[in-house]
């Protein structure tokens, strides 16, 4: 320990050499609080502060009543490709997951998107709303209009499959 350091730094830091060490493995879940703060000899609050300032640094993240975990890698995904977010997740060693919350018909568009599908503003369309996960935890929410010419029934054959299995 440094004269200038306090004891929460040190245990950043020495958290930060273990993580790095791979004590556990990313998506790993790190021993208890009460465990670490008797291997550092800490007391728990500054432990929990420790902590805090390596998820600040999204190096570690914090599930209510299950514990601290090690960060996955950064995730690599454009919406903007072509590529299903199913396929780079899975390409990336990441667990997907989805869901819907809504999946209806509606002539109710958003005037600055009737010109770019090249629809007018009253034409229906299948307005699709929910969510994408990695390992259980959302990652976006994501609001998709379809022109039901140009994918017929694409709602019904929805159900809980992606959009690229429908697509496909």
């Amino acid at each position: 320990m440094t004269g200038n350091q306090s004891t929460v730094e040190n245990a950043k830091e020495k958290l930060d050499r273990w993580l790095k060490d791979g004590i556990t493995t990313p998506g790993g879940k790190l021993p208890s609080e009460r465990e670490l703060g008797e291997l550092l000899g800490i007391k728990r609050m500054t432990l929990r502060q420790a902590l805090l300032n390596l998820e600040a640094e999204s190096k570690i993240f914090r599930k209510d009543r299950k514990g601290w975990f090690v960060t996955q890698p950064r995730f690599n995904y454009s919406p903007e490709l072509s590529a299903s977010f199913q396929r780079a997740a899975i390409e990336q060693g990441r667990e997907p997951s989805w869901g819907f919350t809504e999946k209806n018909r509606t002539s109710d568009i958003p005037e600055t998107l009737a010109p770019l599908i090249a629809v007018t503003p009253s034409t229906e369309l299948y307005r699709i709303t929910g969510w994408g996960a990695l390992e259980g935890h959302k990652v976006f929410y994501h609001e998709t209009y379809i022109n039901p010419e140009v994918a017929p029934g694409f709602i019904e054959q929805l159900e809980n499959h992606s959009f690229s299995a429908v697509w496909e």
